[in-house]
């Protein structure tokens, strides 16, 4: 394979949709697993529900117990690197925590 046509601009192409799923603990709002299905154009996409049951079947792969855990439907858009998150379960809403400060 053509590694200039890898690195080439012309060569990426853009996701048509992120579908992403947060599975965390209901009672602290700690998430445990964040999983992210792409899909690019022409691709065959899956319905939420799937996807849901992939993130599932995934943490439960991943050793979690998935049975204590809760799915969220969140927005690739909301996460940011080396930032942590928690889920706000009163709003079912995705928030960051705040970085712990030491002296």
């Amino acid at each position: 394979m053509d590694l200039d046509l890898l690195n080439s601009k012309k060569a990426i192409q853009k996701p048509e949709f992120i579908y992403t799923f947060v599975l965390y603990e209901n009672n602290t709002g700690n998430i445990r697993h964040i999983h992210k299905e792409i899909f690019f154009p022409g691709a065959k996409t899956s319905k939420k529900e799937a996807i849901e049951e992939s993130a599932l079947r995934v943490g439960k792969h991943l050793g979690l117990d998935t049975s204590e855990l809760h799915a969220l439907d969140a927005s690739h858009h909301e996460f940011k690197p080396r930032i942590r998150y928690r889920v706000d379960v009163s709003k079912l809403s995705i928030v960051e925590v705040p970085e712990k400060v030491t002296f």
